[in-house]
């Protein structure tokens, strides 16, 4: 029987895709619900409400690239990687915005953009040959 290789950091990359989607989306969700969690906010209420949901969406190709990683070329790779990488830096400024809101949502925000970081730096370097 033949064993199945592992790919390097693909694992972690799900994960952290994972863990960046569900605070994101319980991020945004507590926000719908409570309108004033976002009045402080530094791109205000619909600023920082769209930059959430671009974030999501974008991560969502993130997660799907990553699954399928090795059959892509590099520069699908690199166009999902990108943007996911620069989303993550516009949702660190929401994150440091929401420092003085009083809410405890930066907290998430925060395991988000790690996420999307994870994300991008593994969609740039699958298909790189190993260092010896």
């Amino acid at each position: 029987m033949k064993r199945i290789d592992l790919i390097p950091g693909r694992t972690e990359a799900l994960m952290w895709a994972g863990i960046a989607e569900v605070s994101l989306g319980g991020t945004l969700f507590a926000w719908l619900i409570v309108p004033d969690a976002t009045e402080k906010q530094l791109f205000g209420r619909s600023g920082s409400i769209a930059a959430l949901i671009t974030a999501l969406v974008t991560l969502s190709a993130g997660f799907v690239a990553v699954v399928i990683a090795r059959r892509t070329s590099p520069t699908v790779r690199w166009g999902v990687a990108l943007p996911c990488g620069a989303l993550g830096g516009v949702v660190a400024v929401v994150a440091l915005g929401d420092l003085t809101s009083g809410m405890f949502s930066w907290i998430t925000l925060v395991l988000a953009v790690i996420g999307m970081e994870w994300v991008a730096r593994y969609l740039t370097t699958v298909g790189r040959p190993k260092k010896r």
